[in-house]
């Protein structure tokens, strides 16, 4: 039972438990985090929409996010981000039409593996995932594909919660869904 399990488990001492707790810091630690951003209008019309702006975010490390952000006419009423493992699927644009109608200011962005920064041609053990080769590359880093994503993420967040003044939320559907939860 739950309880016998429980009891049975080994106890971690202090000094892991600080490690963990110093892990988890660095992580939601922005400061850490070095990145720039290069932006340019798009010059599309969607009617609730008054401002569309490409972003690339080019972190430190090399890795590079895409993402678009749709800033809606009149004022801001929250602000989102959706990160989907297929952004070619007619529901993920639906949301993002739906929060604009909303008044919701929209970043739709490309995590590590996903969409425009696409997955690795190279597999290792035949299709089995299709982040198989990009989370065996992070592996070779001394990264986790899901903390990356996390990561991304929360950069992300951050950017757009500066930029809109607004509480951030999050959608993900598919493969981003993990990160998004860290």
């Amino acid at each position: 039972d739950f309880e016998t399990a429980k009891a049975a488990r080994p106890k971690r001492d202090e000094k892991e438990l600080a490690q963990i707790a110093a892990k988890r810091a660095g992580i939601r630690n922005l400061e850490n985090i070095g990145f720039t951003v290069r932006e340019k209008p798009v010059k599309a019309k969607i009617s609730c929409c008054s401002k569309i702006i490409r972003q690339i975010y080019e972190f430190d490390d090399g890795n590079k996010v895409p993402a678009i952000t749709f800033m809606p006419k009149g004022k801001i009423n929250g602000a989102v981000i959706v990160v989907d493992d297929r952004s070619d699927r007619a529901i993920h644009w639906n949301r993002v039409v739906e929060n604009l109608k909303k008044g919701n200011a929209i970043m739709v962005a490309d995590l590590a593996g996903v969409g425009e920064t696409g997955a690795l041609k190279y597999r290792f053990y035949g299709n089995k995932s299709p982040d198989e080769g990009i989370s065996l590359l992070y592996y070779m880093l001394g990264k986790s594909i899901v903390g990356v994503r996390a990561e991304e993420m929360t950069v992300l967040a951050d950017f757009l919660k500066k930029r809109t003044g607004q509480k951030v939320e999050a959608i993900p559907h598919g493969r981003p869904c993990i990160c998004a939860a860290h």
